[in-house]
């Protein structure tokens, strides 16, 4: 399950971009950018290691720009996903570099953290 770190979200942005070729790899590696993020807000991720996941993306030469693709049409998507039910979702979250967490939340619930950090995202990188 650890190994899914970034899945649930990179197959609901690869689902619904299609159309302008997001690859499966670039969806997850989006993903686990917004993973990252959400590991940071609600346990607590250190900075520095996010930077580090961060570093080893941009390294591969991965996409970064996670939050312009939360979209309600994209957080649709994430009812399709194999680890969700009607009203949890399973996700991968990091409390530190080699210290993942399997987290059930209500799907409401991370649309709204996730939709938030986005934002927040967004708002951060027009400064």
């Amino acid at each position: 399950n650890i190994l899914n770190f970034g899945h649930t979200l990179g197959h609901a942005m690869e689902s619904h971009s299609m159309h302008d070729g997001l690859g499966h790899g670039e969806a997850v590696a989006l993903g686990m950018r917004a993973m990252l993020a959400f590991s940071q807000e609600t346990l607590g991720l250190s900075r520095s290691d996010a930077r580090l996941v961060h570093q080893a993306l941009d390294a591969m030469d991965l996409p970064g720009d996670w939050a312009p693709r939360i979209s309600p049409e994209v957080l649709k998507r994430i009812h399709l996903d194999k680890k969700t039910t009607a009203t949890q979702l399973n996700i991968i979250l990091l409390r530190a570099l080699g210290d993942p967490v399997i987290k059930t939340v209500s799907v409401e619930d991370f649309i709204t953290k996730i939709s938030a950090l986005a934002r927040k995202q967004l708002a951060s990188e027009a400064t």
